[in-house]
C-alpha cells in the first residue's frame, strides 16, 4: 500500500511538474524577448511597441493559465465532504445541460437530452454532482470539435452491483476493462441511477484509455485542459459511493462515460 502512495505521489509530482513548466518556459522566453527590446530602446517606436505590449499580453495569459492548473490543484487536493439529501439527478443534468448549451449552439453543436430516468433520485451533493456532469459534457463538446453529436441520458435500472471506476475499449458486443480503481465499499442499493454522456467525436486511443482518468494526464491540446477534470469526477461520484466507467472504441469512434448512483428507492 505505502509503495503504491509513493507511486500515486510521484506521478502527480511529475504531472504537476510538467503542468507548470510549459507556461512558465513560455513566460521566460517572452521575458526574455521583452528584455532585449527594452534594452534596444525599442519599446517607444510602434513596431517594436506592438511586439512589447503582444509579450506583456502572452505573459499575462500563461500566467493566469498556471494560475489555474494550481486552482484544479487545491480543488482536487481539499475535496470537501457532500453535503448529502435526496437529489433529482434530471434536475441536475438538464441545469448542467443549460449552462453549457449556448456555447455549444453557437459552435453548431447539438446535445441531445434522453430523460428516462422516472424517479431518479439519488443522496447525494447537487453542487458536486453538477460539477461531474458540467466536466463530462465540457469534454464531449470538445471531442466533437470538427463535427459530431453529444447526447446526455437518464436511466433507472434495478441490476445489482457498479461499474467499477474503469475505462473499457468495445470490441463488437463485449468490453476489455483497462483500467479500475476501487469504489468504496457501501451496501448493495436495490437499484441505481445511470448518467450516460456519449459523442460521436475524437475517441480514446487503446494506449490512452488506461490512464484517462490519471491526475494531469489529457490528451488535448496545451493549453486546453489541466487533466485534472475526470479524476475530480471520479473522487466525487466515489464520494457519493458510486462509479464511472469510459468506454471508446478508439480514434474517431466516440466515446461514452457512464457515472453509475446507488438510487433512492
Amino acid at each position: 500500500m505505502r509503495q503504491e502512495k509513493l507511486a500515486s505521489l510521484g506521478r502527480l509530482a511529475a504531472g504537476v511538474a510538467h503542468e507548470l513548466n510549459n507556461p512558465l518556459s513560455a513566460v521566460a522566453g517572452f521575458a526574455e524577448a521583452l528584455q532585449r527590446h527594452v534594452a534596444a530602446g525599442e519599446c517607444g517606436s510602434d513596431r517594436p511597441y506592438g511586439d512589447c505590449r503582444e509579450y506583456l499580453g502572452m505573459i499575462q495569459t500563461e500566467v493566469a493559465r498556471a494560475a489555474a492548473i494550481v486552482r484544479r490543484l487545491l480543488d482536487f487536493a481539499r475535496q470537501r465532504e457532500p453535503a448529502f439529501g435526496p437529489v433529482d439527478i434530471l434536475q441536475v443534468v438538464r441545469e448542467a445541460v443549460a449552462f453549457v448549451e449556448r456555447q455549444a449552439r453557437l459552435a453548431n453543436r447539438q446535445i441531445t437530452v434522453s430523460p428516462g430516468g422516472e424517479g431518479a433520485v439519488v443522496q447525494g451533493d447537487p453542487q458536486m454532482l453538477h460539477q461531474v456532469f458540467l466536466n463530462l459534457l465540457t469534454n464531449a463538446l470538445d471531442a466533437v470539435e470538427g463535427g459530431g453529436e453529444v447526447a446526455i441520458a437518464v436511466r433507472r435500472t434495478a441490476m445489482a452491483g457498479q461499474l467499477g471506476n474503469q475505462a473499457t475499449r468495445q470490441s463488437g458486443e463485449t468490453s476489455r476493462p483497462i483500467a479500475q480503481s476501487p469504489s468504496r465499499p457501501v451496501a448493495i442499493p436495490q437499484a441505481w441511477i445511470d448518467v450516460i454522456v456519449s459523442d460521436t467525436g475524437a475517441g480514446i486511443a487503446a494506449e490512452h484509455l488506461g490512464r484517462v482518468m490519471d491526475p494531469f494526464f489529457t490528451t488535448k491540446e496545451v493549453g486546453k485542459g489541466t487533466g485534472l477534470g475526470l479524476a475530480i469526477c471520479q473522487s466525487i461520484v466515489e464520494q457519493h459511493g458510486g462509479s464511472l466507467q469510459i468506454r471508446s472504441a478508439g480514434v474517431n469512434k466516440g466515446t461514452t462515460v457512464t457515472v453509475r448512483l446507488p438510487a433512492v428507492v
